[in-house]
């Protein structure tokens, strides 16, 4: 058999067996085991990166690497056995060995990034599928599930580019342009999302196509086209039933106060598909809307206790917003019992601890916040906010020494710079609030640093310190600069209103004050409604 070296090379790799240099071995081994791929050829240069040390062997024996008494398609099987039982490590195992097996098995490449995401090691996810796309070239599935992971970890200008290159190598590939398009249509970028939704279906018409043009529709205020186009999507063959259709039409009547009809197409989705959280979760907002509370407390309940497809109980969303409602009705026992119970259902959420323990200090049981916070914190790999919940508790409990260990801690965590920006920002706050305004400027000046893309907000609280610093004209800078960013943030243009008016200049202060009302008055009248359902309509579907 002839060595596929290139692919081999690739799979080494991506076990991180560091610079592979491939060459004839200096003997071929004794033994008579026959793999699709014959290891013994490869030698591994240690010296390729700068290592002087003695090379490692130079054969690499078969039975460390690769089980190869059995077939890859039993191996696959195996690995999707640990995914479904949940044993994670042995099932990237399996897949890696069959990386090596089949290198042009696209599925396996998939299934090592899914992986790799669902531990959030989105570094090795990245490195997988460009891995995969080095020995799968042609496969358009592969450039866009990397476009995706651009898309998710907010990479846009990547994201585009690999959307762009997957829509060439497969024109007829509709995920594309669904995926591309909900990207452009979330960044506000309508026009592109609305030209990208329509070629989809113009190749391929899918429920996922109809549904994400209607949504878009039904966003730019075109309520009677939206509700065509979703319809059009219910009427295709098989999709009488199709839950995310029917949300949708149950989300635009009731941004047109259609409760009625809202209600039966939620129902429809349940009646339907019962473990079809999303509706659950809309009807119970609508319901709280209403106020209807009973109501709301029976879809929430439902919603979240009911077994899923996964095995699962229910969703942490409906938990969450069940408990808010407790809270809003001042009937806060009840809420930490839901996020005690919740807690129990969803173990590992941080976010639920978090927000169960700032619902402690908000009623003075402080030992118990503490607590919580401490597991959040103890946990292998704690997320950011939680040192940045953590520190602002502290500091509200004038334990100023304690927030600022926390907010140090959190910012020396090995995680991507975009992720330590709101971090950062709080910490500056804190630092201004004690009178450290060096400390605070230079934690300023490394959140803009460590933003992604521009950052709207950073730059307007940069601009209200350096006013309050007396720095005028760079307060000017910074306000010019959020405005740059979000020209339509009415907030930006009244604090610069008030900074002018502050300096005595009352008519570049009545000029930036009028366009920050004209901006108010016509966010009031946007064609996309802010009710509690807005976030349900924000959330991917599939």
């Amino acid at each position: 058999q002839k060595t596929n070296r290139f692919a081999v090379t690739l799979a080494l790799a991506a076990h991180g067996a560091g610079a592979v240099v491939l060459r004839p071995a200096t003997r071929c081994g004794e033994s008579k085991r026959r793999t699709s791929i014959p290891l013994c050829l490869l030698e591994i240069d240690a010296s390729a990166e700068g290592n002087s040390e003695a090379r490692l062997p130079t054969t690499l024996p078969v039975h460390a690497t690769v089980n190869t008494r059995e077939e890859p398609s039993a191996l696959y099987e195996e690995a999707m056995i640990f995914k479904h039982t949940r044993q994670l490590n042995k099932a990237l195992t399996v897949f890696k060995q069959l990386s090596i097996l089949t290198p042009h098995d696209g599925r396996v490449w998939m299934e090592m990034m899914k992986l790799h995401k669902k531990a959030r090691r989105f570094g090795d996810a990245e490195r997988v599928m460009r891995m995969a796309i080095t020995a799968c070239p042609e496969n358009a599935r592969l450039r866009q599930a990397l476009a995706d992971l651009f898309r998710e970890r907010k990479r846009y200008d990547e994201a585009r580019r690999h959307f762009w290159q997957a829509m060439h190598l497969d024109r007829k590939l509709s995920s594309v342009y669904d995926s591309w398009g909900r990207m452009e249509a979330s960044l506000g970028n309508h026009a592109i999302a609305l030209s990208l939704f329509k070629r989809g279906l113009a190749l391929q018409p899918n429920a996922r196509l109809f549904h994400a043009l209607g949504v878009l529709q039904d966003t730019t205020g075109q309520t009677e086209v939206a509700r065509g186009t979703l319809r059009a999507g219910l009427a295709l063959p098989n999709e009488v039933e199709n839950p995310q259709l029917l949300h949708a039409l149950g989300v635009l009547e009731v941004r047109v106060s259609n409760f009625a009809k809202a209600r039966n197409y939620f129902g429809a989705a349940i009646d339907a598909h019962p473990d079809f959280t999303m509706s659950y979760l809309a009807l119970g907002r609508m319901e709280e809307m209403l106020g209807r509370y009973d109501a709301a407390t029976r879809q929430y309940s439902a919603g979240a206790t009911v077994r899923r497809r996964d095995g699962t109980l229910g969703a942490v969303q409906l938990w969450q917003a069940w408990a808010r409602m407790e809270q809003r009705r001042r009937r806060r026992t009840n809420a930490r019992r839901l996020y005690e119970r919740a807690t129990r259902v969803f173990p590992n959420d941080s976010h639920l601890k978090i927000e169960h323990a700032r619902l402690c200090a908000e009623d003075g049981d402080i030992q118990a916040a503490r607590r919580i916070f401490d597991v959040v914190l103890s946990d292998p790999r704690p997320p950011v906010y939680g040192f940045q919940s953590a520190a602002s508790f502290e500091f509200c409990n004038d334990e100023p020494e304690a927030a600022r260990r926390l907010f140090a801690k959190g910012a020396a965590l090995n995680v991507a710079r975009p992720a330590l920006v709101s971090l950062l920002h709080a910490w500056a706050a804190f630092e201004w609030k004690q009178g450290e305004l060096s400390t605070a400027r230079s934690l300023f000046r490394r959140a803009e640093e460590y933003a992604a893309e521009p950052c709207s907000w950073v730059y307007l609280w940069r601009a209200r310190f350096e006013a309050e610093c007396g720095r005028i004209v760079l307060s000017r800078h910074y306000y010019a600069r959020a405005i740059n960013v979000a020209p339509r943030d009415s907030s930006a243009w009244r604090l610069w209103a008030e900074l002018e008016q502050d300096r005595g200049d009352p008519e570049r202060a009545t000029l930036f004050l009028r366009r920050s009302l004209d901006l108010e008055t016509e966010a009031c009248f946007m064609p996309a409604s802010r009710n509690p359902l807005a976030l349900t309509r924000h959330a991917t579907p599939w």
